[in-house]
């Protein structure tokens, strides 16, 4: 019941958003030098986004988180989310911060979803698992700000199971951040 209230509130606030301007909608972070406050919370509210549609993937999928981020393109998720999203700006919210190339954004949702998986700004720690069943979901993080975007960033948005987003020290986030081989 939780999550249901979780989800359609943050999509009623969604639906809010004026996507109908894509001058201002589509370019995301990268249409102007931003200061880094402006960039934390432009990452923040994009993890959010991507926190609520792995939300609706498990609800639409007997509570199991897809296998990976770019799942959520290709299962249609992000259209149910807003469907009057173009690509550019699906796109935006996996990657708020980083150049996505032309042929991605006209390319197949398939491939748009390979790109999501190498690119995107956020680590995803929950592919395939149960997303009600996690105990105290408000300490168990399941998406976070990758490390390696900027190396000398003291503080990390992470997403938790319970849809909260939050900000912690970089040496809390590597403690669950997995081990590069």
């Amino acid at each position: 019941m939780r999550i249901w209230v979780m989800v359609v509130v943050a999509v009623l606030g969604m639906g809010q958003m004026k996507a109908e301007d894509p001058a201002r909608v589509s370019k995301g972070p990268t249409s102007m030098p931003a200061t880094r406050p402006a960039t934390n919370v432009v990452v923040a509210t994009s993890l959010k986004g991507v926190v609520m549609g792995l939300a609706i993937y498990a609800a639409a999928n007997n509570d199991t988180l897809p296998p990976d981020l770019g799942t959520l393109i290709t299962s249609g998720t992000m259209k149910q989310m807003n469907a009057k999203w173009t690509p550019e700006q699906t796109l935006r919210l996996f990657a708020p911060n980083i150049e996505i190339p032309e042929t991605i954004i006209k390319g197949t949702p398939e491939e748009q979803a390979a790109w999501v998986n190498q690119n995107s700004t956020f680590v995803f720690l929950g592919g395939g698992g149960s997303f009600v069943r996690v105990p105290a979901a408000s300490v168990h993080p399941v998406a976070f700000e990758r490390l390696d975007l900027d190396p000398n960033k003291k503080q990390i948005a992470v997403g938790f199971y319970d849809g909260h987003i939050e900000t912690q020290a970089r040496a809390q986030v590597e403690v669950f951040a997995p081990k590069k081989e």
